[in-house]
């Protein structure tokens, strides 16, 4: 019974305490993000030829996730080397986005669930407020905004899976404007841990099995 006992602890400690919603922890700091996630995924998009429009008004599949841009007045839907002049878009391959007020958004989409996701992000929601929208059970939704033009790192980490992942401009601030374009490069992502459940199968199965009899004595 002691061994039954112990085996059920184990497994209910795997499993998270209950929460009253679902949560989005946002992080600046890649190092500090990939050790939060956990094993991870990078694409960094080099094995892709430049191409203009590769995403706009189209989803265009990158292997795990595939991107899609509404049709829009700027670059947002391009695959490409950043121009010299703008170093705070990166220097490699990137993929542009672009967002406007009033429906035009930037969006991702995985072939399956994950819990992680952060990238390079040159000139997101500066001087601009933007929405990252999840499609995970809560349908959380948290506002970014920057107050400069950069190249910086923005991570998010949800404590349900999620399959899509949206940008969208509700406004913007002095020196803003109507319409975000920014690069992402380096995306990288992660899956959720193994399900909980089958973890407490495994234990309320084990707390089911009958012991052995013991052999009587010959």
């Amino acid at each position: 019974m002691g061994k039954r006992v112990f085996i059920l602890s184990v497994v209910l400690a795997c499993v998270p305490a209950g929460r009253g919603e679902a949560a989005i922890i946002q992080f600046s700091d890649r190092a500090t993000f990939e050790a939060a996630a956990g094993a991870v995924t990078v694409q960094d998009f080099e094995g892709f030829a430049p191409q203009a429009d590769a995403f706009e008004g189209a989803p265009f599949d990158f292997g795990d996730f595939s991107a899609f841009n509404d049709p829009n007045g700027f670059s947002g839907g391009d695959i490409a080397v950043p121009p010299v002049a703008n170093p705070e878009f990166g220097t490699t391959n990137v993929i542009f986005g672009a967002t406007f007020i009033g429906g035009t958004i930037f969006q991702l989409t995985f072939d399956s669930p994950i819990s992680a996701i952060g990238f390079d992000g040159g000139e997101l929601a500066d001087q601009r407020t933007d929405q990252v929208i999840f499609d995970n059970t809560a349908g959380d939704v948290v506002t970014i905004s920057d107050s400069v033009d950069q190249l910086r790192f923005w991570g998010f980490i949800s404590d349900t899976p999620f399959t899509t992942f949206t940008i969208s401009q509700i406004g913007f601030g002095a020196g803003g404007g109507n319409g975000d374009g920014f690069s992402v490069d380096n995306l990288t992502y992660a899956v959720p841990e193994p399900a909980t459940g089958l973890l407490v199968a495994l234990g309320l199965a084990l707390l089911r099995r009958r012991p052995t009899p013991a052999r009587r004595p010959s």
